[in-house]
């Protein structure tokens, strides 16, 4: 990372499945645009055709999940994009929506009567 930001090159942060030789989600920032990428997190994304391996919706709570992160990165650079790749039946679009949802929109707490 180290040798990105002395160079002012872009780390791509990427959210996939959890399987051997594929990389956790770093939340590193090491130019002026944060970028995120969700590939999902299809667990057969080794077996896969490139249409299956994109097959994945996001749950709300997985979303809510990378909210820190995504918070963190934005809060590190003056520009921010996140990238949904899960393609596959349109269902980047929704989780577009989502997470647009939950950072314009966070759910409130109602007080407790």
């Amino acid at each position: 990372m180290t040798f990105l930001r002395q160079e002012h090159l872009g780390y791509v942060a990427v959210d996939e499945p959890q399987l051997r030789n594929l990389l956790p989600l770093v939340p590193a920032v090491t130019s002026d645009v944060a970028y995120l990428r969700l590939h999902g997190r299809n667990p057969n994304w080794f077996g896969a055709s490139k249409e299956e391996r994109y097959d994945y919706l996001y749950s709300k709570e997985e979303l809510e999940q990378m909210l820190p992160s995504i918070r963190t990165m934005a809060a590190s650079a003056p520009l921010m994009f996140i990238m949904t790749n899960n393609c596959h039946r349109g269902q980047a679009v929704q989780n577009a929506r989502d997470l647009q949802a939950m950072m314009l929109f966070p759910e409130q707490k109602q007080p407790q009567q």
